[in-house]
């Protein structure tokens, strides 16, 4: 092997690394996961609008597992600076399909102005019967 295709190796060896497509899903606890992104374009980033890149890649990771995606919270905070892409950090828990703590989850979606942030709340009901919704901002009872 000539020297110049030893370099050009090992150049494409340590660019790879950098070149997975999208946001990285790291464990913030039992079953419980968090994702974040940016929404900008770099290497390791698709041109996706932050919200759905972390909503695929929790989509994807619970999907490799055979498990289901339940949000816990999502939060989003505007662009600073010259940077014109908004921060969205999404907190799942990764749970088996019929595990009775999805009908009892609630997600939290919050949203992060310069001087307020203003809250809705989720609830996750299997049961079409209970008409029991949660409209946005306000807060529900957690059921027994």
């Amino acid at each position: 092997m000539s020297p110049l295709a030893r370099v050009a190796l090992l150049a494409l060896s340590l660019l790879l690394p950098g070149c997975a497509i999208g946001p990285k899903v790291v464990q913030a606890g039992p079953q419980t996961y968090m994702v974040s992104s940016d929404g900008g374009l770099s290497l390791n980033e698709t041109t996706e609008p932050a919200r759905e890149a972390v909503f695929h890649a929790a989509n994807r990771f619970c999907a490799k597992r055979k498990l289901v995606m339940v949000p816990v919270s999502v939060d989003t905070h505007p662009s600073e600076g010259d940077n014109h892409f908004e921060r969205v950090d999404l907190v799942f828990r990764a749970l088996r399909r019929g595990d009775p703590e999805i009908a009892r989850s609630q997600a939290v979606f919050r949203r992060h102005d310069p001087m307020v942030v203003r809250e809705s709340i989720v609830t996750f009901n299997p049961d079409p019967a209970d008409n029991q919704s949660v409209q946005p901002g306000r807060k529900s009872a957690p059921r027994p």
